[in-house]
Order: structure tokens, then sequence, then C-alpha cells
């Protein structure tokens, strides 16, 4: 009897949206920052509160306001298949000679409900994001506290298999680290303060939840699953993932700054006891149980630490250059399905140089460059996780010229280029693409089946792929100080 998998899927759709990781920051940097990428080195602003708590000793108190767009263009290539390597119905029919049961129960490659590469990866989406700060005990204590909101849907969360399982649902490869996981909503809270004339600490939370979903079933009737009755218990808990922040300037042209980023992710876990009226699932159970795990927007621990060097007078015809890099504790990432993929990732370290002037303490315009290594070994095997290098710039520029009025007003771009990676399937690989319709003899006839001989599989990407893509992004952002 066919067991009503669609209702453990229906049951996570039934989950409630809340804050998760800080994927989109990660990317695209600070929205209200002349020198995005360099966020947690040279002052953001208020967004200080995510990047580096500890920066908002650095400025006045105030509110930010401002918006996002966010481009994302990606292509997937797909090598062409020989039909030859196509899973016939026959299978249907079919039980392997060796006795053992396969692990996976492939469909008719004709009979898959999506066409293989037919996702299209590519988005544009629009997010608001908010910000204040507010200091006490004579500026010796800062709070600061950082929204980030989509402006369409205010959760977006997209789970995929990234080998032959994905097969039953969109048949393609998808960029493991961008897509929905940047369609997120983020609240973070802050606090800073000076420890010393020149040295000044900080400390943060963002906030994520972890779901559980029960649900109880009765179905009247086992052959007709599409009439059931139900009832489902929810609960969400919220917890506060920490980052830590640092800010030192040993000298007066110098300044050395450090984060501490903890691990971060948004769980689901869901349990369905499903009661027939005329089935009993194995004896003594009066129900059937299906669990599910889902991981999302796994973020893992990051450790910055950036240097310096200013020239000029502060407030005046300030020049500063930064230079900063993250190690980033990618072997130890779990992807959407709570999954620690076969082919053990790499820590990485990303690098980012920046660059902002000012001009008659009124205009300030700022550059960066970054490099962004992909943690993704080369996907010779069985795994289909798509991600390349990337080098990103960006641009910015500000405004004083309200400051009289408190107001500064700023906007600045960027581009990420994702470095074209081409893969190719290997039968030696360590965990290499496996047959999935094995040879096999009819199960009334017993007679060997023809269409069984050879190599057959639907993972979509064999016998290989190749990426590429950029990544746009546009901010506005409007600064109003208290003081």
């Amino acid at each position: 009897m066919t067991r009503s998998v669609f209702l453990s899927l229906f049951f996570l759709a039934l989950l409630p949206q809340a804050a998760r990781a800080a994927t989109l920051p990660e990317t695209t940097g600070a929205a209200d920052s002349p020198n995005p990428l360099s966020a947690r080195m040279l002052v953001p602003g208020l967004t200080a509160s995510y990047f580096n708590p500890a920066l908002l000793t650095e400025q006045k108190p105030g509110f930010t306001m401002g918006l996002i767009f966010v481009s994302q263009q990606f292509n997937i290539s797909l090598m062409d298949r020989d039909p030859r390597y196509d899973i016939h119905e026959s299978i249907f029919e079919s039980r392997p000679l060796s006795g053992a049961e396969n692990m996976l129960r492939p469909l008719p490659t004709d009979s898959l409900r999506s066409s293989r590469g037919s996702w299209k990866p590519s988005s544009n989406d629009a997010f608001a994001i908010i910000g204040s700060q507010m200091n006490f005990l004579d500026d010796r204590l800062i709070v600061g506290f950082m929204g980030l909101f989509p402006l369409g849907a205010f959760q977006e969360q997209e789970p995929f298999f990234a080998d032959e399982r994905e097969q039953y649902f969109s048949n393609s490869l998808h960029f493991e680290l961008f897509e929905d996981r940047i369609k997120t909503n983020i609240v973070v809270l802050s606090m800073a303060g000076r420890v010393s004339r020149t040295l000044a600490l900080g400390a943060g939370v963002t906030m994520s939840t972890t779901a559980r979903t029960q649900a109880a079933i009765f179905m009247p009737d086992a052959s007709r699953q599409d009439e059931s009755h139900m009832n489902t218990h929810v609960t969400v808990n919220t917890k506060f993932l920490p980052h830590l922040g640092m800010f030192w300037r040993p000298l007066k042209a110098w300044s050395l700054s450090s984060t501490l980023h903890f691990p971060s992710e948004s769980r689901t876990d869901g349990v369905s006891e499903v009661q027939f009226w005329n089935y009993q699932a194995d004896p003594g159970e009066e129900t059937v149980v299906q669990k599910f795990s889902m991981i999302y927007a796994y973020e893992p621990l990051r450790v910055h630490l950036g240097a310096a060097f200013e020239l000029g007078r502060a407030g005046s015809d300030l020049f500063q250059v930064a230079l900063s890099a993250q190690w980033e504790n990618w072997s130890t990432y779990l992807d959407r399905h709570g999954e620690k993929p076969a082919d053990p990732w790499s820590d990485t370290v990303r690098v980012t140089l920046g660059a902002r002037k000012m001009f008659l303490g009124l205009h300030t315009v700022g550059v960066d460059a970054s490099f962004i290594p992909t943690p993704v070994p080369e996907q010779t095997g069985r795994s289909n996780y798509v991600d390349n290098h990337r080098i990103a710039f960006a641009a910015g520029y500000e405004s004083r010229a309200l400051a009289r009025h408190g107001i500064t007003a700023g906007l600045s771009a960027q581009m990420h280029v994702l470095i074209r990676r081409e893969t190719q399937k290997d039968a030696d690989a360590a965990n290499p693409v496996f047959d999935e319709y094995p040879d096999s003899e009819h199960i009334f006839t017993g007679d060997f089946i023809e269409e069984s001989a050879g190599f057959q599989t639907n993972n979509p990407g064999f016998p290989g792929f190749s990426s590429s893509g950029v990544i746009f992004a546009v901010m506005a952002y409007l600064k109003i100080a208290t003081n």
C-alpha cells in the first residue's frame, strides 16, 4: 500500500515563516554604507549591529531606512545525455537479479513530472531595511537594532535534493548557496561599549527559529488517499544566534577589527501519525508514522580579521583603506535536508579590500573588491552541489549635504561574478553516480529484462554540467541622526 508521503510535505508548507540565518547580508554586505563589502571594518552605519557591533561606538545615534534590489542571474547548462542511459518503463515489472532491494525507486525517464533542467534559478527580489541606535549612560552603553524584510513573499523556502532523488521533483540542479537562501527576513539586536579610549567591544544576537509540527491524521479508506481528517500541532521556538565584535585603534592612523559569528540555521522537524480505518501499519501498530527534518540557510562559524589605515582629517578630507580576511567553517555544512555532503566541503577564506574618500566633509565615495572561494569540491560523483568561485565589486556614494537637518543619504551598487565552472561525472569518483536500474528479471516470468542491461540513471547532473552567473545589487538609504 502506498503511504501518503505528500502529507508530510503538505505539513511542511503549513509551518510559520520567521527570521532565520543572515545569508543576504553575508552576500551583499551593508545596505547603509558606501563600502557595503567592507562592513566589518569600515564603519557601515547602523547595520553595524550585525556586521560588527563594536563599530556602533564610532557613530552617532539615529535611524536608518533603506531599500535593496537584488537580481540573481544564474545559468546551469546540462551536458547532453545519451538516451541509452534512460530508465525504461519495464522497471515496474522487475526485480534485481542479485535479489537485493534497490536503494532507490526510480521512475521511468519518460514518466518524470518535470523535464531535465527545466528549473530556472534566476530571480529579482526587493527588500526593506531598517536600523536604529540608541546611546545611554553618557554614550558608554549603545544599543543597536537591524531588521531586513522582503517586499514580496515574507519568506521563501525551496528545498531540493542534490542527487538523483531530485528526479521526483524539479529534476534539475540548483545553486546550493543562493536562490531561496537570500530571500529571508532578519532581526538583529546588539550592544556595544568602550572598554578604554582606544578599545570598543560589542555583542549581538540574530533571531532564528526552530519549528516542530505534529499531525494526527485519520483516513476513512486506505485506497482513497485524497480524503482525510486531521489535526495539527505546531510549535515554534525562538533561538538567538550570537556574534561578537571588537574595534581597536592602537595608533591614531591605524585600526584593527575582529568579529566572530557563530553557526546559524533554521530547523524544521515534523511527525505525522496516520490512522486508516481498514489498514493496520504493522502488527501491534495503529498508525503509520512519517518524519521529516529540514534545515534552511545554514551559515557556518565565521571569524573575521581586518586592518584599516587613515590619512587626512576626520570629518573633512579623510581617506581610508582597509584589508580584511574572513575564515568560514564550511566543512560543517548541512544541506536543506539536514544531510552532510558525502564529499567533504572545504573551509574557505574570503579576502576583501576597501577604500573610502571623503571630500569637504560632505561627500564620501567608496569602492570594494572581494574574492569569495567556493567550499564545494568537484562534483564528479553522485552529488550535484552547484557553487562557484566568486569575485565581487562594489561602489558607493554618500552625501551629508543635509547634515544640518540630521539627514545623510547614500547609494551603492555591486556586481558578483560567478566564475564559470564545468563538471564531468567520473565512474571512479569516491561516491559515483550509481546504476538505478541494475540487471533485473521479470517478476512473473523470471526472464532477463534486456532494458536493464548496462548503466541507467535519472541523476539530473549526469553526465556533467557547467554553471556561471552574475548577482547585481543596488541599495539606497537615508540616515537620520537624533542628536
